[in-house]
């Protein structure tokens, strides 16, 4: 029997985010046959109410870092200006471990009294402090195994709205980060793009893996009522990578007998002004894990928006496949990822998002009929997906 620790702050019992859900659903895997310590962070202790499943499984859990400081330099620099570049050069300069030691003082409080021995740490990104924190630890108590998920982009992604300077520091973090981890677990989009992993040291230790692993969720799905369509979309909207316009100028158009539940985050501005039909309801994003999964077991058919990007994919399809449902994924680039991966999965029919809002409703009214009242059980799913699903994972590396 092992002792792993699993470094994941946002794997609390309410942030609900697919990073952090994904380490908490390893963590309860892993401790089926290991000891397991996985750390996280909250603001409230209210947040951490959730008992773990397993008596292998430990949660240590650290409170929220204060950004002091840093929201400030931010600002400045988002602003552009000379004062805010000089002072975020000044704070990376002279500052920042001063800064950080009083924002992180509950953290390093629980690294001093850090004394367990264990075989192997895991950390993932994001956010990319999972893995300063695991580095730190692996050094303290001479971990000798570190496995580096590194499932959000870090350098890379940041270089049309950033300096140079700052792509640079970014880029030396990611460096130290991979040259000190043994295994370097990561998505085919950012190995794509990461200028870094194609350096043949990281090359060598980088492994593919699903930007979220396949689970069996199916046991959640619920009946629904025979004449109405219940659909729901569970995610986020982003500026200039998923946003919300089009999906609103398509919901409209639909007819009553449609019910449309969006439990969204962001962009909360420009939904607020967004015309809908009556039949289209705006909720918050569900971030507890149990409430989730019993309010998407109840939705008929599941909505997917593709990101505009090229080196993202949207990690909330995985965990939709997990239930079995039917899902309508709107692509909005014919190089979009999901529909090479996922057009194997009989449950799912494509819309063009770029298409007239009337005939994309039309499309999107027809998949909904076709669709309504089918599921697939786990055993199909992994036929088709077995080397996404963590059995599969788990199997080969752990």
């Amino acid at each position: 029997m092992k002792k792993i620790l699993i470094v994941s702050i946002e794997s609390n019992a309410k942030a609900f985010t697919p990073a952090g859900n994904e380490m908490r659903s390893l963590a309860e895997k892993l401790a089926k046959k290991n000891k397991v310590t996985l750390l996280t962070f909250h603001s409230k202790k209210s947040e951490i109410s959730e008992k773990p499943q397993s008596e292998n499984l430990r949660i240590d859990s650290v409170k929220n870092p204060k950004a002091s400081f840093y929201r400030f330099f931010e600002r400045q620099k988002n602003c552009r200006t000379r004062l805010g570049e000089l002072l975020l050069n000044l704070y990376f300069a002279l500052f920042q471990q001063i800064i950080n030691r009083a924002n992180y003082k509950p953290l390093h409080s629980y690294l001093e009294g850090q004394h367990e021995t264990y075989d192997l740490i895991i950390s993932v990104s994001n956010p990319f402090l999972n893995h300063d924190i695991a580095k730190e630890i692996k050094e303290k108590c001479h971990i000798p195994v570190w496995y580096l998920f590194f499932l959000d982009q870090f350098a890379d992604a940041y270089t049309a709205h950033s300096t140079q300077e700052e792509v640079n520091r970014r880029k030396q973090k990611e460096a130290t980060a991979f040259e000190a981890c043994q295994k370097i677990f990561t998505t085919q989009p950012i190995f794509d793009h990461c200028t870094q992993l194609q350096n043949a040291k990281f090359k060598e230790k980088t492994v593919v893996v699903p930007d979220v692993f396949i689970q069996d969720l199916t046991h959640f799905c619920k009946e629904g009522d025979p004449d109405v369509f219940r659909v729901g979309y569970f995610g986020a909207f982003l500026p200039k990578i998923r946003e919300p316009k089009k999906l609103f100028e398509i919901l409209s158009r639909l007819p009553k007998a449609v019910l449309v539940d969006i439990y969204y985050t962001g962009c909360d501005t420009e939904v607020e002004k967004l015309e809908h039909g009556e039949n289209v309801r705006l909720h918050d994003l569900i971030r507890d894990p149990e409430r989730y999964r019993e309010t998407v077991g109840k939705t008929d058919i599941l909505i997917n928006v593709g990101n505009l990007v090229a080196n993202q994919i949207p990690s909330k399809i995985y965990d939709c496949i997990g239930f079995g449902k039917p899902m309508i994924h709107f692509y909005q680039d014919d190089e979009d990822f999901t529909l090479q991966k996922f057009s194997k999965y009989p449950l799912i029919r494509f819309v063009d998002y770029r298409k007239d809002p009337d005939l994309a409703a039309k499309e999107f009214l027809a998949a909904c009929a076709e669709l309504k009242g089918k599921t697939l059980s786990y055993e199909h799913i992994k036929e088709l997906f077995g080397t996404d699903t963590i059995e599969s994972f788990l199997d080969q590396y752990f």
